[in-house]
């Protein structure tokens, strides 16, 4: 779009003297066009004061409200500066997801909200066939709301896989971050990505840790002897998640006094029937 180009030139100073105005001018133009990078940079000026007053008569036309009198607030205003970052996710636009997923984590322009927060940025990370740098950022923002459990069921596994993917791209920050987080595994789940072998007896002789119900179990007595590998790690329950050999997407919550870390071993050769439902029942 010719009116976003010209917006870019006033507003980074491309072949003329920077005039933030004359940027908001026709990044304006072009986000009442639909041009969601525009929508996304009218957002931030919004945010950061770098705006005149705004026509009440193109927003009015712009978000459809007819005659009811909608004020767009002069200069700086996060209320209004979301309503564009929105405007911009609406189309899948990576920054304006990204912006949207900040404001409602921070609570700018918004009550703070964790769950929608998560929800823009997961939707920020699969918004481009790339990794871009600002699909980085969202991956970032999501590791952390994993790793704190934050709007999502907290997932070290998950959070781990996306500071390992930017890690992987020359990011430092997620190098450093993996650091701590790993030395935070060694202290509440060790075993996670652990190969382990089911062992339920162990826990009989532990009168707090057994549990009638487990082996009164059929189901769940069939487990004893059996491999697996640990996805994940629940805190909810203070279980791990134990994706059985031989049969991808079973999964079996179990405590950790019933499991045994395995060094070196062949995979189960036991194909088992379909645990995952059966144990997330009894648990």
């Amino acid at each position: 779009d010719a009116q976003h180009v010209v917006g870019d030139m006033y507003g980074f100073g491309q072949g003329v003297p920077v005039d933030k105005e004359k940027a908001f001018y026709f990044w304006k133009k072009a986000a009442l066009k639909g041009h969601a990078h525009s929508q996304f940079n009218v957002g931030i000026c919004y945010r950061d004061g770098n705006c005149p007053p705004a026509d009440p008569i193109d927003m009015l036309v712009f978000f459809g409200c007819g005659s009811i009198a909608l004020e767009d607030e002069t200069g700086q205003s996060e209320i209004t500066a979301l309503r564009w970052f929105e405007q911009a996710a609406a189309q899948e636009h990576t920054l304006g997801l990204i912006a949207c997923g900040s404001a409602h984590y921070h609570g700018h322009g918004c009550y703070h909200n964790a769950e929608k927060a998560y929800e823009y940025f997961e939707r920020a990370t699969q918004s481009h066939p790339l990794y871009t740098k600002a699909v980085e950022t969202a991956s970032m923002n999501l590791a952390a709301l994993y790793r704190a459990g934050s709007g999502v069921q907290r997932s070290y596994a998950r959070a781990i896989s996306l500071y390992e993917e930017a890690e992987q791209h020359g990011n430092k920050d997620a190098a450093r971050t993996l650091k701590f987080l790993r030395n935070e595994v060694a202290q509440k789940c060790p075993l996670l990505g652990k190969r382990v072998e089911i062992t339920c007896r162990s826990a009989v002789g532990n009168p707090r840790t057994y549990s009638s119900k487990t082996h009164k179990n059929s189901n769940t007595k069939q487990l004893d002897g059996r491999r697996g590998t640990v996805k994940d790690y629940c805190f909810r329950s203070h279980k791990y998640l134990v994706e059985l050999d031989l049969a991808l997407g079973s999964v079996a919550k179990l405590s950790g006094d019933t499991l045994t870390e395995l060094t070196h071993d062949e995979p189960d050769e036991y194909v088992g029937a379909d645990w995952s439902k059966q144990n997330e029942e009894e648990n």
